[in-house]
């Protein structure tokens, strides 16, 4: 890494001028409300006004903000209903936002020499009896699509282009967030419910529960808040 490399890292670290994306969804607006002390720059949009399917859209955006740092927090979630659409298969809506939408911000990115931080899942890992977790960042994902949920497939897409595009870019993967609404409680709630015997006792045997994280302790704003820790294994472009 030359000297003029190092220092833009550096730069980046302390004062960068970020772009979010899916700023309105549950895990974007909690690292907006988070990150407004920290990061004087910081310009959040969603979907009504940033399409990240429309490329030329993010160019505008681009343009106009100078972004440093790209954050896509912009994804479809609901697993269950994504989960219909898998016969549409590359046209499904899922998959046009969860795999296209990435790759063109990954594209526009590079072009820009803008860090991008993707937001993803767990769900991209098959949950094997012979790898069911935690995992590394270099642990072996699904393989096919029937390995894991539509929804994992396409967030593993949408990760795959981002490679694929290259550039500077994290791949962010999180999993079981919540916050103290009721809304957003069902998931974890419902989840732990819903449980077999079954389920729950051999969980007990591998010792690995689910961990659902909220988004109000300590730990979970230390480290999300933060930028500086994901730039800090920022590489440069190679070619």
């Amino acid at each position: 890494m030359t000297k003029e490399e190092e220092q833009g890292k550096e730069h980046l670290k302390n004062n960068p001028i970020i772009l979010i994306t899916g700023a309105n969804g549950l895990v974007g607006s909690r690292f907006c409300e988070l990150a407004v002390p920290d990061y004087k720059s910081l310009f959040s949009t969603d979907i009504e006004d940033f399409n990240i399917n429309n490329k030329e859209a993010i160019k505008r955006w681009v343009k106009k903000e100078k972004p440093e740092v790209l954050i896509n927090f912009a994804a479809l979630t609901d697993v269950n209903e994504i989960e219909k659409e898998r016969p549409e298969g590359e046209k499904s809506k899922a998959f046009v936002v969860n795999a296209v939408g990435p790759r063109n911000l990954a594209e526009v990115c590079r072009e820009n020499k803008i860090f991008l931080i993707h937001i993803s899942t767990d769900f991209v890992f098959p949950g094997i009896v012979s790898n069911i977790g935690p995992y590394s960042e270099d642990a072996q994902t699904a393989q096919g699509s029937e390995e894991i949920s539509w929804y994992g497939w396409t967030k593993l897409m949408g990760e795959k282009a981002i490679q694929e595009i290259g550039g500077d870019f994290a791949i962010v993967r999180i999993s079981y967030l919540f916050a103290l609404h009721l809304k957003n409680l069902i998931l974890p709630v419902a989840f732990f419910i819903g449980m077999t015997r079954a389920n729950f006792i051999q969980c007990l045997l591998i010792n690995r529960l689910p961990q659902p994280l909220l988004m109000n302790l300590p730990r979970f704003l230390k480290r999300f808040r933060k930028i500086g820790f994901l730039v800090s294994i920022m590489l440069p472009v190679k070619n």
